[in-house]
């Protein structure tokens, strides 16, 4: 068994294990007088301990923030450059009554940013309507036709959200046409500033002193709300108007699903909205649009939700409407008020997310069968794939999983005559938006996040694309590992595994991009033949495991990928996650096992 060396202050150094299925993991000793803060500031396990000292978590005010994130914590929006400048302008359209029109991006976090903008201009009575461009017939981002079709209607203050930033020519289009144009925005900004724009709201630009960059375009929004309101409050517009002031809390659902949704780390501001967001959600009655989807989405709404339900049940459901269709039926549902007209919408998108998950099955499965027969995987360091069959709407579904199937980078585009357009997604330690950078020079377009991004190329080009990405990924990985490596917390011993380390490690949620879930090992393991599998051709199953005189309940889904029957009478040690599995009468302990290494690490 070997131990990738990690080295800071108060680790001691170990190498990485490569298991039986040659994933690495990574773990560190800790001095134990390091974790004395931690240790110090509440009765929290030695386990929790460990792993928050390993994330960086080891001040005792910033552990206070951690353990109970709290609304209070949340910045002040006007530290964001060119938030006053923004809000008092959308306040003189409120109340001068001019057409403002929400201009939105058609992935969830464009929707659910959209909606919350719209939800808000609502409730305080201004003149406005939305605009979320065709995934299929226009594409990301601000374009002359729509701006057309908008001054034609009167549209005077445009607003965008979740794009924008690289706009330069549309927003100088559109301010020749005399619209201003407020900018927010959350992509890097690699063009500069649209010098045209009124205000340019992102903490990503260059000049912008804001202390959290991280945002979704939902927290975006869900800050420039917050400044809002200030303003009408010190304006007293709610009591001229007789309006109730509106309760920002009761927003933070629809701004927690945009955050969800996007590739942002769950870590600060976003990790206070997703947390609190979430207890919103949970609220029966609050979200009719969101209550509806879950009735038809073939489950009942969790008591408890967590990012990974959300990301599974009501995501994908909502972005069905972009990549097949149009996105306004989404943002209908998430302002809808009305369980009745809620009901109705959630049977179309239901439907259309039905439709979607057929397309993507045969798309996934074509995918697959070129990469086999042609060993692209073996051959390239990139999986690079075009044709005209594929629907542009499932192209970025189909790359992820294809990123989970082979553990690299993918590009899959639809082809229409000289041109290809399409997703890219990488694995979670490769940024693939700096190695598309490098290959500008050879794209129409391209632009994103740094694991997930959008691409347009000319087909005769992506010979050399293929070419091009090999060559710089080689470069980039010449001191890397190709697999993701998988950071251990801590190494337990039996006996502290117990219901109160699992209600601890509740307490470090919500788990996703940036906050993941605590990773544990435990060692001198042995296996007990299988209890039962479960799932498509018995592919998970149940199992028991012993150690030191202690015996727990394991799950292990894609059991195929070990003979775990054959594995009794050996030490092992296993590399999971813990929950607790509750029943209608009682609870137990359950361990998720994600990884099997031979043999023991010695004493813990």
């Amino acid at each position: 068994m070997i131990f990738m060396t990690e080295t800071h202050e108060g680790i001691g150094n170990r190498d990485v294990v490569q298991s039986t299925n040659r994933n690495l993991w990574s773990y560190a000793l800790i001095d134990a007088s390091h974790l004395e803060p931690i240790l110090s500031v509440t009765d929290i396990p030695r386990p929790i301990a460990e792993t928050l000292y390993k994330r960086g978590i080891s001040d005792p005010q910033i552990l206070t923030k951690y353990l109970q994130p709290s609304l209070s914590n949340l910045l002040n929006p006007f530290l964001m450059t060119d938030m006053e400048l923004a809000v008092d302008r959308i306040y003189e359209a409120i109340v001068s009554r001019e057409s403002i029109c929400i201009y939105g991006d058609y992935d969830v976090d464009g929707i659910a940013s959209t909606s919350l903008m719209l939800i808000f201009l609502r409730h305080v009575g201004a003149k406005y309507r939305s605009y979320i461009p065709s995934r299929l017939h226009e594409g990301n981002g601000l374009n002359k036709n729509a701006i057309d079709i908008l001054h034609n209607k009167g549209v005077s203050l445009l607003i965008t959200v979740d794009c924008g930033i690289g706009n330069l020519e549309e927003i100088k289009y559109a301010h020749s046409l005399g619209m201003t144009v407020i900018v927010t925005d959350h992509h890097n900004t690699f063009l500069g500033l649209p010098p045209e724009a009124y205000a340019v709201i992102n903490p990503k630009r260059d000049d912008d002193l804001y202390p959290f960059k991280e945002l979704s375009a939902s927290g975006i929004v869900f800050k420039i709300i917050m400044a809002l309101k200030s303003v009408l409050v010190e304006q007293g517009f709610f009591d001229k108007h007789n309006i109730e002031k509106p309760h920002l809390a009761d927003m933070l659902g629809i701004a927690a699903l945009g955050t969800m949704a996007d590739l942002v780390p769950l870590v600060g501001e976003n990790r206070i909205i997703v947390k609190e967001g979430l207890k919103m959600l949970c609220k029966e009655g609050h979200y009719p649009g969101l209550d509806a989807l879950f009735e038809h989405s073939s489950s009942t709404k969790p008591q408890n939700l967590s990012v990974y339900k959300v990301g599974f049940l009501i995501a994908p459901r909502i972005n069905a409407a972009g990549r097949l269709g149009s996105c306004q039926i989404a943002v209908d549902l998430l302002m809808c008020q009305d369980s009745k007209e809620a009901n109705a919408i959630a049977i179309k998108l239901e439907n259309t997310n039905h439709e979607r998950r057929q397309i993507e099955r045969i798309a996934f499965k074509q995918c697959v069968d070129i990469i086999e027969e042609g060993d692209l995987h073996n051959k390239h360091e990139c999986l690079i794939l075009h044709s005209a069959d594929w629907h542009l709407g499932v192209v970025g579904i189909v790359a992820s999983r294809l990123v989970d199937k082979y553990h690299m980078p993918v590009i899959i585009m639809t082809s229409r005559g000289d041109y290809a357009k399409g997703s890219v997604r990488t694995v979670s330690h490769m940024d693939i938006l700096a190695v598309m950078q490098q290959c500008g020079h050879m794209l129409l377009d391209y632009g994103g996040h740094p694991h997930a991004a959008g691409i347009q190329i000319l087909v005769d080009n992506i010979p050399r694309l293929q070419a091009e990405m090999d060559r710089i990924i080689i470069e980039m990985a010449e001191n890397t590992v190709k697999k993701e490596t998988l950071h251990v917390g801590s190494c337990i011993a039996p006996h502290e595994l117990d219901n109160n380390l699992v209600e601890w490690i509740d307490h470090l949620a919500p788990f996703g991009y940036g906050n993941k879930e605590p990773l544990f090992c435990m060692d001198k393991v042995q296996f007990t033949p299988i209890i039962r599998t479960f799932g498509t051709s018995g592919s998970h199953c149940l199992i028991n495991i012993e150690c030191q005189g202690y015996t727990f309940e394991c799950v292990v889904f894609n059991c195929l990928s070990w003979d775990l029957n054959t594995l009794g009478g050996k030490e092992h040690t296993i590399l999971f996650t813990l929950s607790l599995r509750e029943n209608y009468l009682s609870s137990k302990i359950q361990l998720k096992i994600l990884d099997i290494a031979e043999g023991s690490m010695g004493k813990l």
